[in-house]
Formats: C-alpha cells, structure tokens, sequence
C-alpha cells in the first residue's frame, strides 16, 4: 500500500472545495417573511436555509427573517427543534410566511422489534438503535465492529488486528459460565448463526464478515425482557436486529459509487518494548551467567544447541555475527492496507422498490513481507438485491438476499514459532515475531539461515514454503409475503421463509524447507445450512383513546452440520494442499443436526390516551439440545424440552399529562418498566451422551499393557436451559425544545439454573474431569444505563452534536456446588476462580511482597489456604494475606499461597463519545470510546522479565531496571541464569542455595496485574460534502469526500502491548470466566483512510 490513493482523495477534496468560489458573483434576491407554529405565534431561533447552499439565516424574536438567494426559484429548508422541518418555494415572492408543525423528532420513528415494528414513543422495554450512516464513519470490516461505543449496554472488543478478525458482543455483560454469553442476531428476519469463529481449522474469521456494513439501514439492540422475551430461549444475551436498506428508504432511487483506501499499522511496534539487537541481547545473557558463576556463552556451541537441526554439520554463528543481528520485523511486520469499492443502485416505483449492492474489500494484513508479497490478505465480494413488489394493494412480496464470497489467507496472530505438534512445521505469526531471540540472520553464505526454527520469518511467511489460507460461500436469502386484509383494518398476515448456507475450506501446508522429511498437509471442509420459516399475524387499531396492537405466530428452524477433514505428508506434486498424501495421518468426518427450535410466540402493546402504556409478550420454545436420550439413537420429548417465557411492561408519558403543561423546558418524559423471563440455549453438546477415550491405559507401557477405554463424561439427565429473569426501569426525556435527549435505566439480571460442572469423587472412574453436568447454580447481573444526545449548537453555518453512552455493570455468583465452595479454586481456569460470593472469573494469585533485598529474588506473602483449623472448625483466616510473613516466591511456594484479589478481567464501566461538527458542507467528527474497571494480567512480561535459558527476547526494561546492589528498588528480579536464586534469612544468611523460580502451569503471582482501563480515541473524519450548485453542474446528485483516523490515540496507564483485547477461543467456560489474559496476541491496528461518494 501506498500515499498515492490518499493524495489523490486529498486533492479532490481540495478542487472541489475551490470549485464554488467562482459562483460567488452571482446576482442576489432578497426574501423576507416569518415563521410561526401551529398556533399562529412566532419561532424565535428557527433555521432557514437555502436549499442546496450553505447560505441560511436566523428568526428573530418576532419570528422574522430576511435572507438574500440566487434567484426567484430558489427553495428554502426551514427547520426548527420539536417541529418538522418544511421546504417553501420562493416562487419569486418576496415576501412568506412558514407554517410549523408540531413534531416529537425521533420519538415518531418506527423502531424495528422482534416480528414487527413499534413507534419509539410507545416502546415500554429498552432498545437502542444505531443508524447505518453512523456505523460508516469507523471503516470497520464488519458490522458489530461499527458498534464499538455506539450504544448503551454494549461493550464490543476486537479479539486482533488481523483482517476480518471475530469481534466479542457483549449486551449488558456476562450472564452464564458454561454457555455462550453472545447475542443473538438477526438480521432481515432470519436469525443467524453468529458464534465468534466462522474460520475452519486454522483460520479464524468473523461470522459477520459476509456482510457488507453499508448495506445496512439500521441496527435495533433489544436489552431487557420486554423486548427480548419474545426471542424466548435465546433472548437471555440480548438481541440485535439488523435491517438492511431498502429502494423505498433511498430518496426515490439512484446509482452511487464510494471508494476508500487506507494504511494500517501496529498501534504498539515490539521495536518499542523488545530487545532490537543481538548485542544487547547477549550482554544481558551474559550477565546473568556471571551472576550464576557461569562462563559466558559459547557463540557458536550455544547456536547450534539451539538450531532446529543439532548436528556437527549444522550451520552456526560468531559472536561477532550475533551482536551484529537484528529483530528483523521487518521480515513480518510492515504497513498494511486496503481497498474497498461499494456500488448501489436502488428505485422507488409505483408498485415496488429494489435496492441492488455489491462490494469488492480487499485488506492486506501487518502480518506481511513486502520482499516476497506474502502474509495475511482477506478478500471479500458481497453482492445483495433486496426487493419489494405489491402485485395488489393488500399483497407485498420479497426478498432480502445476500451472496458473499471471501478469501482469508492467515498468519497466525498469537503464536508460531518452531515445529510441534501432528504438523510438525515451523509457522509464522505475531507471538514469535514478539518474542524470538534477535540473534539470528535472515541469510548465511546465500542461503536461509536455519528455516525449520521459526526464527526465520522469510522462510516462514513465504506461501511457497507454508501456507494457511481459507474460502467461505455463504448464502442468506430470505423471502416473504404479507397479505393486509382489506375486509378486517389493521389485520395482516406475513409468512417468511429465510436459509442461511455457509461452506468453508481451509488448507494448511509445508514444504520440506520449513519442515522435516517430507511436505505435510491438511484440508478440513465445513457445510451449515440453517432453515427459518415462520408465520404470524399482526394488528394494530384505534379505539377512540385506545390503541391496540397484537401479534402472534409460530416459527421453526432447522439446522444441519457436516465436516470433514484429512491430513498426511509425503505429498505428492507440486501442489500447495494436501491433494493425494503418501502417508495419510488422520481423516475424520462428522455430522450434526441442531439444536433445532420449534416456538409460538405472542405479544401484546395497548396505549390508552398516548400516555398510558401496557406491553406484554409470551414465547413457548422447544429445542432438540434437550430432547432426553434412550439410547441407541432413540429420542423423546420430556418436559424440559418446552419451556415458557413471558414478558410484562408498562409505561407512562408524563409529559402529555395536563399538570406538566407549567414545565415548558420538558418536551417529553416517559418513565417505563419490565419484567420477564429469557433463556439460554448455547450449552455445551452432547451432556447426556456417555463419552469415551480409547487411549488410556492402566499400567507401564513395559508391561505391554494395551490402551483400554475410559469413561469421560457421564450422562447427565433432565439438563435444562438456564433462564434469565430481567428486571429494568427507565426514564426517556426530551428537554429544551428537544435539543437535548436521552435515557437513564437500571437493570437487574437473575439467572438461574447455571449448568455446571458438578465434581464427582475419584472413585467414579471419571477420566479427568471428576465431574458431571448439572443445573445448579445462580448469578446476578446488575448495572446503569446512560445516553445523552445534545444539539449544542444549532445556526444556518454551523452545528454542533453531541452523544455520550455510558453503562456500569457489576456481578455476583450467588450459587454454585457446595463442593466447589469447599475450597478456594471454586471454578478454576488457572488463573482465575469463580466462587459463591464473588465475581466472575476473579484474579486467583499469590500475593506479591517484592524482590529480596540481599539476593533480588522476587517474594510472596504468606495465604492461610487450610478451610479448617486443628479441631476441624472452619479456618476464619482461611484466604487471608498475611502480610506480616513474607516467603520466597519459588515454585512450590506460589502454587500454594494464593488469594482471591478481588479483581477481574470483566469491565465494570464502559461507554463512548462521539460530537459531530458541521461548517457550510464541512463536517468534522470524532469518537472516543472508553472502558474500566478491568484488570489485566500481563502474560508478556511475566515471560519476558526473566532470563531463564535464554530461549526467548527480553523487555527492554529488563537491561534497564534489573536489580543489582545500587538497584534494589528495580522493577525486575536479579538476572540469573534458569531462575535458580540462592535464599536468604532476615538477617542476609544463606537459606537454601539454587532454589527453583521457574513458573509453570498455574504459578502465578500478582505483581503482573495490572490496571485494564483505557481512553481511546477511536475516529476521527474531515469531511466536505459538494454543495447541490456544484454537483448538478457537473451531472450529479451528491459528492462527498473525506479522510478518516482509527485508533489514533490511547489514554490508559496499561503498559502491556495493549489493553483492548478479547479471547474467543476455547470453552465457553474460557472465554466467560478467562477473560483480561493477555500475551502477545496481535492489537488493533492504527489507520488512516480517505475515499469519496458519489451519487447519480
């Protein structure tokens, strides 16, 4: 990627900033006239502006203005707050007079909910939306990424920079441990498999990449039960509607072409906190060898120790040569970019709409050799054609169809590193790239130095030698038909029918210059198809005073899984897949079917007199995930099979009420409640299913034992879904003519039911686990919500927007197994437990105490870890930091003294910021997105503060602030060489001598925990819209320029790689409960980005 697109949209911008200049000396009409409201009284403060320029003015206090046009002709746009807006032609009058109607602004918009729409005045349960054109300003791949800091009670964080990358949704936080805490989304209707990974084997890909975010009208969050109860079982995580434009929402119809190109790169370069050079490198090394009374190292026996190949014949290296190497990043990271060009034609006609799209991304990743063109690349085509005809009047029919193509060539944004595993090939990626010894050339007498290592990222990212890349089809296409029968008004029908097919391939391969023997592949291919059809009945009538609105309906969905996979080597031609293997090593084929869904659903909305509101909804689901298992394939349908989830609300408007009348600053005021109940259907499969590893085995294998079989799981029966019954309340308000808006909501999430892993004692036979699976257990979820829109300023030249969202969450584990609270570990993932009383997935460590002051070896408090005393009573300081006993923090000693820190990696606080600026076509805006409360644990540092065996790169703070005997206040241990300290007593006396300091497993202490919060400053956009008078000059309807930041700040006192990250891999356990880890996972990427709109 280049400046030369960039410079290109700059330019434009400027051409067409100058191009009006020399319409300026054209002839002027002055019109006078006044603007009242529906009562005939004058508007002091309304806009009047003449349409197509920037040329506007003000009313004055008797509600007059006076405005000078370019001709007779002209037509003037005058706006004013709580009124809609009018055009009035000037006719060649001199003189008008404008006519206001009263308006409610955005409380008159009808706001998408589950099988059917509501106007957002009467809505009683909590629903944000976002507007599509608001998504647009981030240049995000995917549509939830847009979403960042755009709405209340919505937390969403990149799990990596790399190119179509899953993103983690969160609504309102984390309401299970064992199921997913994901959203459900639905999008035209269909609900979708969203997940976090739509990637095969190796190649991980965002669920949401197949569609193209400017297709998208707007995004409807359902939050509480109200709203979300008539999701019914899998409403518990909240619910996202995502509506996708339509030709009847564009104006009448048109053509429009936009184009941008950006730059990315790292927001965090591993050149500012990682050794650079060899030199530096083996100083350090050295020093820690002496420290330990070692010689220092040998260059050249040292090198070919470490070499992937150790033999005599093994290349090596002089000092000389170490100290004269580098990192060479340069060789994996450099500048990314992309190219996305979006084309739509859309037409309102009598009788129909159409709206026609089709996108072309193309996004180089930083993962990225320029010398060889080789890395990360993803490329997406998303064409979609939405439709609606009325062959009738009381008949519409259409279809909302989306097809989408993407190819995703990965590199691994953790890891790599030197061959392991089945593969057994030496891989590229952003973890290796990070912590690799910086000792190493690229080349040696011509030739790679040493390329099956890992270390050498020119042999590694070369897709010659290694290539992992994948290819997704999807299909989601939906049709539908709604009959509105004429003899019966406000009766109609609508029936859908929606299928949502996805194929995915992936290969892996590695030829013999990064791998041992012979090339190796691995090609793994996924089918889904996921079937949708419901039917439902809507009406809505007027009473009188009285309004009434039902709906009810049924809907069933269906959905198949199949997959397959071989891998082997001593592959055969040239091919770069695994084609027809020599030696197959593994194969598998699996197929599934569901959880399929079969559900009737109602819901009922009755306002009386506009102000006074009852809302009400009711779900009845079935699910095959909890069909009970007879064995030998035989099914039944129990009880808890079916399940009921209702939902009740209310709401008053106590701005219609006469005695608000005296309260002129408030336009509106509505206070609303809800309470209902929602499930969970994303549990771990199979639970009642006994399972078995066939390779166990009892015994040595000197005693030519044979492997046996062992029980892995026990069925677990009568397993049922977790519920989540929501309380909420709010207050939504309109103040100052409208000028200010916004809402103020608490909410309180009961679930119940947690399906856990209960232990089992030993004698069960239980493989490894020593559990089975049960419900039992119950959390609380409880938080704020705020959002704030300010019209700050409001004049014919200039406006000023404000929006501001914030939520404050917080939660308790109020149940689980009495025999996971006998003990601390309560639900251990390692670092983290999840106790009766506490939070999820607390901090688990031993308490640092600092680093010796005689032998800078770091050191722990003592933990009272026995749960009784002598006598067998419950141990009152059982947990406790014993402050006043300090211990060496060697590996043993860590393993056993550990408290709860009462810290997490889950956000209590979260939110975003966003003005919007706008000068006489000009617009500036900008985006700060923010969240606290957090903590993380610095994985990184932890491994890289220490010398060890010097298999591995070093902080540079490590070289800086070390402790020696003028340092003792360091910030890191004495370098000593594989973490063996000599101990010492209070009065400086050797302890113990060689004492082991290495960590493993879940040896852990707290002195790596460290604060989570952060102020990022997430989008910044210029941009200038072509005035009407120009672009009509020139054949078209609108143009629009800009150049657009991302990620182009952070406030945060985080001193890790960075503190925006998620994990999304593993158990559903590990991601609810494990989040705040953090390694060397690639971050967010910075970008700058400019393109243009054009429209015809």
């Amino acid at each position: 990627m280049n400046w030369t697109r960039l410079l290109c949209c700059f330019m434009l911008a400027g051409l067409v900033a100058l191009a009006p200049q020399g319409l300026l000396g054209q002839a002027r009409t002055a019109v006078s006239g006044t603007v009242v409201d529906e009562n005939n009284k004058p508007l002091e403060g309304a806009t009047v502006r003449e349409k197509g320029t920037a040329n506007g003015a003000f009313t004055d206090e008797d509600g007059r203005f006076l405005i000078n046009v370019q001709s007779g002709t002209a037509t003037l746009i005058v706006s004013y707050f709580g009124y809609r807006t009018q055009e009035v032609a000037v006719n060649n009058q001199s003189s008008v007079t404008v006519g206001m109607e009263a308006d409610v602004t955005s409380l008159d918009e009808v706001v998408v909910v589950g099988y059917g729409s509501q106007v957002k005045r009467n809505i009683t349960g909590n629903i944000a939306s976002v507007k599509g054109d608001d998504l647009l300003r981030v240049p995000a791949v995917t549509v939830d990424q847009g979403l960042q800091g755009m709405a209340a009670g919505v937390q969403v964080s990149a799990a990596s920079g790399a190119p179509g990358a899953p993103v983690r949704v969160m609504v309102r936080g984390t309401n299970s441990i064992s199921a997913s805490t994901e959203p459900l989304w639905v999008i035209d209707g269909m609900i979708v498999g969203s997940g976090l990974n739509a990637g095969t084997r190796g190649v991980e890909q965002n669920p949401l990449s197949n569609i193209n975010p400017q297709d998208i009208e707007s995004i409807e969050i359902l939050k509480d039960a109200a709203a979300t109860a008539i999701y019914g079982s899998r409403g518990s995580n909240g619910v996202i509607i995502v509506t996708t434009k339509n030709g009847s929402r564009e104006g009448g119809g048109g053509l429009s072409v936009s184009y941008q190109t950006g730059i990315t790169n790292l927001t965090n370069h591993p050149r500012n906190f990682m050794m650079n050079n060899g030199s530096e490198w083996l100083d350090l090394v050295n020093e820690a060898r002496a420290n330990s009374g070692l010689d220092p190292i040998l260059a050249d026996q040292f090198v070919r120790e470490e070499l992937y190949s150790q033999n005599e014949t093994a290349p090596t290296l002089t000092e000389a040569e170490i100290r004269a190497a580098s990192a060479n990043w340069d060789e994996i990271l450099t500048s990314g970019g992309f190219n996305d060009i979006n084309l739509t034609a859309s037409k309102a006609f009598q009788g129909g709409s159409y709206y026609i799209s089709a996108n072309y991304r193309d996004e180089q990743g930083v993962l990225f050799n320029d010398a060889i063109e080789d890395g990360a690349r993803f490329q997406r085509l998303v064409t979609r054609i939405n439709a609606d005809i009325k062959p009738v009047s009381s008949l519409t029919v259409g279809t909302r169809t989306t097809l989408s193509y993407i190819n995703n060539r990965t590199v691994s944004t953790g890891g790599g590193g030197g061959p392991g595993g089945n593969a057994n090939v030496a891989t590229p990626g952003f973890g290796i790239a990070v912590n690799h010894r910086p000792i190493y050339p690229v080349l040696q007498n011509g030739e790679l130095f040493d390329p099956r290592s890992g270390n050498n990222f020119r042999a590694t990212m070369n897709q010659n030698n290694y290539r992992q890349e994948g290819w997704t089809y999807r299909a989601l296409a939906g049709v539908f038909a709604q009959w509105d029968l004429p003899w019966v008004p406000g009766l109609a029908i609508r029936t859908e029918l929606s299928a949502d097919a996805v194929v995915g391939h992936s290969i892996q391969y590695g030829n013999t210059i990064i791998r041992e023997g012979s090339a190796y592949g691995f090609d793994d291919q996924r089918t889904s198809i996921n079937l949708l059809t419901n039917t439902y009945a809507m009406y809505n009538r007027d009473f009188g005073q009285h309004n009434i609105s039902l709906s009810a309906g049924t809907e069933r969905q269906q959905t198949n899984f199949r997959s397959g996979y071989v891998e082997g080597d001593q592959l055969f031609g040239t091919a770069r897949e695994v084609g027809t293997p020599g030696n197959p090593t593994r194969f598998g084929r699996f197929a599934n079917s569901g959880p399929n869904f079969l559900s009737y659903f109602a819901r009922f909305n009755y306002s009386f007199a506009g102000k006074y509101l009852l809302g009400a909804s009711f779900r009845r689901d079935a699910s095959s995930a909890f069909l009970t298992n007879l064995g030998g394939g035989i099914v039944e349908i129990g009880d808890g099979t079916w399940s009921n989830f209702p939902g009740v609300s209310a709401g008053w408007i106590l701005s219609e009420e006469n005695f608000m009348s005296g309260v002129p600053a408030i336009n509106f005021l509505k206070v609303r409640a809800s309470y209902g109940v929602t499930g969970n259907a994303g549990i771990p499969g199979n639970l009642d299913v006994a399972q078995f590893a066939d390779w166990g085995r009892y015994g040595s294998r000197g005693n030519n034992v044979n492997g046996g079989s062992l029980l892995t799981n026990i069925p677990a029966q009568g397993i049922t879904w977790e519920t989540t019954a929501t309380f909420d309340a709010g207050v939504d308000f309109e103040l100052f003519n409208s000028r200010v808006s916004g809402s103020i909501a608490y909410f309180n999430m009961d679930t119940r039911d947690l399906i856990l892993q209960v232990p089992v004692p030993p004698s069960s036979g239980l493989f490894n686990s020593g559990s089975i699976w049960a419900n039992i257990g119950d959390l609380t979820n409880r938080g704020w919500e705020f959002s704030l829109t300010s019209y700050n300023i409001n004049t014919p030249d200039f406006t000023w927007q404000t929006t501001f969202n914030l939520t404050l969450n917080q939660n308790q584990v109020t149940q689980l197994s009495p025999v996971l609270d006998e003990n601390l570990n309560g639900i251990n993932t390692g670092i983290t437990t999840t106790v009766t009383g506490g939070m999820l997935g607390e901090f688990f460590l031993a308490p640092y105490a600092g680093l010796n002051e005689f032998g800078g070896y770091p050191e722990i408090y003592y933990v009272d870890m026995s749960p009784f005393d002598e006598e067998g009573n419950p141990n009152p300081d059982f947990g406790v930091v014993n402050t006043d006993s300090i211990i060496p923090a060697d590996r043993n000693q860590v393993r056993n003294n550990k408290y709860r820190t009462g810290k997490s990696g889950l956000p209590t606080y979260f939110g975003g910021l966003t003005n919007t600026l706008s000068y006489k076509g000009i617009e500036f805006s900008f985006q700060f997105v923010f969240q606290g409360g957090n903590y993380i644990f610095d994985n990184l540092e932890r491994g890289s503060a220490r010398i060890g065996g010097a298999g591995s790169n070093y902080l540079q703070t490590l070289a800086s602030d070390h402790w020696t005997e003028n340092n003792k206040d360091a910030r890191h241990p004495a370098l000593v060489w594989n973490d063996r300290y000599d101990t010492y007593n209070e009065d400086g006396t050797v302890r113990a001598t060689n004492q082991r300091f290495d960590y493993r497993g879940n040896e852990y202490y707290d002195q790596y925990l460290k604060r989570g919060d952060f102020l990022r400053l997430r989008t910044v956009q210029l941009a200038y819209n072509v005035p009407s008078s120009v672009t009509e000059k020139i054949g078209l309807d609108g143009l629009r320029v800009y150049v657009t930041g991302t990620n182009l700040l952070t406030f945060t006192g985080y001193d890790g790689i960075d503190p925006e990250q998620a994990i999304i891999s593993g158990s559903a356990v590990n991601r609810n409960l494990g989040q705040g880890v953090f390694g060397t996972q690639l971050p967010p990427l910075r970008m700058i980005s400019g393109g243009l709109n054009v429209n015809f």
